[in-house]
């Protein structure tokens, strides 16, 4: 297990994508990884208590695959990332939800649009992600303004959602209990010695010497 929580720029299932990678070169934490940030935060909520089409084995799995995953890197830190880098260019994820708020679904998938441009262009090699384009604020703000001012229905099914999330990796069965060591198993519920009684040994060694 890595210790995640030793990740120095911000929480790791909320991390830019590009922050996770290991690369060396990267620049510092700024500004518009906080604006990819935010992206992520609305991606997990709505994918963990919005309506959509995915059940709790699938919707385990892609919460764990795009933002949870990890590996040790070589120099020994936690590093990841690709699958959330993947999912901000393709939107994969969301669009197999099929989201039943379509204003939120339309929402997300602006956002992402904006987001993607950041690694849509080559960085250069030397440069590291230096020369990636700014993600600009006023835009994610005009796209929420926009959805907002729309007059439509989110609250699309009436009710709060809370998907159940699952574990998609489970134990093996526990053996049977001719399968288990010796060790294992419990002694016979023996009665309490009292210390008014004879021992067994004792009574026969009086019996023997009458």
């Amino acid at each position: 297990m890595l210790h995640k929580t030793d990740f120095e720029k911000g929480t790791w299932q909320f991390a830019a994508a590009r922050l996770l990678l290991g690369n060396d070169n990267e620049p510092p934490h700024n500004r518009e990884d906080d604006l990819e940030s935010f992206y992520y935060v609305l991606n997990w909520m709505a994918l963990r208590y919005s309506s959509h089409s995915l059940n709790s084995q699938r919707l385990t799995s892609e919460l764990q695959r795009i933002f949870d995953y990890s590996y040790r890197s070589q120099s020994g830190t936690a590093a990841g990332g690709q699958a959330k880098l993947a999912e901000v260019l393709s939107g994969a994820s969301n669009k197999l939800a099929t989201f039943k708020n379509r204003p939120l679904a339309k929402l997300l998938e602006a956002i992402r649009k904006v987001i993607a441009i950041r690694y849509q262009d080559e960085p250069d090699i030397e440069a590291g992600f230096n020369r990636l384009p700014k993600v600009k604020r006023h835009e994610l703000t005009f796209l929420f303004a926009k959805a907002l001012a729309g007059d439509q229905d989110w609250d699309a099914d009436g009710a709060k959602v809370d998907h159940k999330l699952v574990d998609i990796n489970p134990r093996l069965e526990k053996k049977r209990k001719s399968e288990i060591p010796e060790l294992y198993h419990q002694p016979a519920n023996l009665p309490i010695p009292n210390d008014n009684d004879e021992h067994l040994a004792k009574r026969r060694y009086i019996e023997s010497s009458k």
